[in-house]
């Protein structure tokens, strides 16, 4: 690593640490386990998550808590719900900081809703050609792909408005498509292409990774089911460790550092449909 970019780095990590939001969710929810048979299952405790947020007085949007009990079970399932189904029927006293935890995570979002504008649909379409979707993967999961570089120079603001176009795709997708009906998908899979992006674009790379795991993880939990960081400057990978080494294993493992030729990539980017940035100059524009 080049000299001039060691400070950098050390700098990025040190945040990346301090980044409490990032303290793993101790479990990940099974393939056949659905978020909606979790609050079935466990509807005395979601209710009394429910009571704790109305003593509160805290009004949950309905824009992203379509279905509150449902909602309610991914941030219950998030504080480590589903390892203590044994131990929360015997043992009240962590029953009470699950509903506690959950309760309070929950809120924390409320908080955010009402504070955060997500970009508008007119807005959101100057960014069609960088931030889309693709097609799903083979397991039916919504495909999110990101052009960085792309992105990063889209206006001046950089990182935040990349970010913020990425967040108010998956708020829209949310509203749109996760109905919680046994056919349709409860995760999403991002694809952050990388290709193109420089060193010198080091810190803005690592801000809108950082944001946007940041935010997956406080206000949409469960929601993610891969995250492909694509051909990323090998400086960037220091700091994306840094993030992994802070999650549970099972959440880790869902942040993929990976070339243009793995395998387990579910979209074909150079022959991405929506965007004609990584195609010949001869590709028609989309």
């Amino acid at each position: 690593m080049h000299a001039s970019l060691i400070g950098p780095a050390i700098f990025a990590i040190q945040q990346l640490l301090f980044q409490r939001a990032l303290q793993p969710s101790r479990e990940a929810v099974s393939p056949t386990l659905r978020a909606k048979d979790v609050a079935v299952a466990h509807s005395d405790v979601v209710a009394d998550i429910r009571r704790k947020l109305e003593e509160r007085g805290v009004s949950l949007p309905a824009s992203h808590f379509a279905d509150v009990d449902v909602e309610l079970a991914r941030y219950a399932i998030t504080v480590g719900l589903l390892s203590a189904q044994t131990a929360a029927d015997s043992d009240n006293h962590y029953r009470a900081k699950v509903v506690e935890a959950a309760a309070a995570r929950a809120q924390a979002t409320a908080e955010w809703l009402l504070s955060h504008s997500f970009m508008p649909e007119e807005q959101l379409g100057k960014w069609a050609s960088v931030v889309h979707w693709s097609d799903d993967d083979a397991d039916g999961h919504p495909v999110l792909v990101v052009h960085l570089e792309a992105a990063l120079q889209q206006d001046a603001a950089g990182a935040a408005s990349a970010a913020e176009a990425i967040l108010s795709h998956m708020e829209a997708a949310l509203r749109r498509h996760f109905d919680n009906n046994p056919s349709s998908p409860e995760q999403l899979v991002v694809v952050l292409d990388s290709r193109g992006a420089s060193t010198l674009q080091f810190r803005r790379l690592v801000r809108t990774i950082q944001s946007i795991a940041v935010t997956l993880n406080r206000h949409y939990p469960a929601r993610l089911h891969r995250l492909y960081l694509v051909n990323a400057p090998v400086i960037v990978h220091l700091p994306v460790r840094a993030i992994k080494a802070l999650l549970h294993p099972s959440t880790s493992s869902k942040i993929i550092i990976c070339d243009l030729e793995d395998p387990r990539l579910p979209v074909d980017l150079d022959y991405d449909s929506a965007s004609s940035i990584h195609q010949t100059a001869e590709a028609a524009p989309p």
